[in-house]
């Protein structure tokens, strides 16, 4: 057992915890006080979200392409369902 980086959290309560737990509230806690890697963090969340719009607009467009070169066929389905 090894209790490097974790020795504050047991004298805090967290003896209950297992290692690799207390060692993930240190990660998490070095994240969180290192302003320049939390503003990348958001940066990255960001980047991420705007690739993930874009990407979802490019298939709306190409769906929107399908539909437009096969309205009529769409058409005649539906209005077969209907009158079936």
């Amino acid at each position: 057992m090894y209790r490097s980086r974790g020795d504050e959290y047991y004298n805090k309560g967290f003896a209950h915890m297992s290692e690799p737990f207390i060692d993930y509230i240190c990660v998490v806690r070095l994240m969180f006080n290192n302003a320049y890697l939390f503003q990348s963090l958001k940066l990255l969340k960001t980047e991420l979200f705007a690739k993930f719009t874009r990407s979802l607009g490019y298939y709306e467009e190409s769906l929107r392409n399908i539909i437009a070169r096969n309205v009529n066929f769409i058409l005649a389905l539906t209005l077969g369902c209907f009158l079936y």
